[in-house]
């Protein structure tokens, strides 16, 4: 479903797609604001673990996502209404987003 894209999406071994989409002027604005919301769903889901203490794959995982988010930063903040606000409390501040 449409909704869940960003669930779907959000796994590793899409980021270098994902990374490709984002930085190619020519994607669908909607689909890079998908992208994004997904990126920050994956550095979620690796940095909130059962314990709060992620894997060192975990925190490997999230760092890298974090560092991409960083560079494109101005897409992030032009799609940051599609992220959901409990991602966004996590994550954005990584970013030195505000909420």
């Amino acid at each position: 479903m449409s909704q869940d894209e960003e669930l779907v999406l959000a796994n590793e071994e899409y980021l270098e797609t994902m990374l490709n989409i984002l930085d190619n002027e020519l994607g669908l604005p909607h689909k890079r604001g998908v992208i994004i919301e997904a990126m920050c769903v994956m550095a979620y889901d690796n940095l909130n673990t059962i314990n709060n203490t992620p894997s060192p794959e975990q925190a490997g995982r999230a760092n890298r996502v974090l560092q991409e988010l960083t560079k494109r930063k101005s897409l992030v903040l032009t799609h940051k209404n599609l992220v959901m606000d409990y991602v966004q409390k996590e994550v954005f501040p990584r970013l030195d987003i505000a909420t």
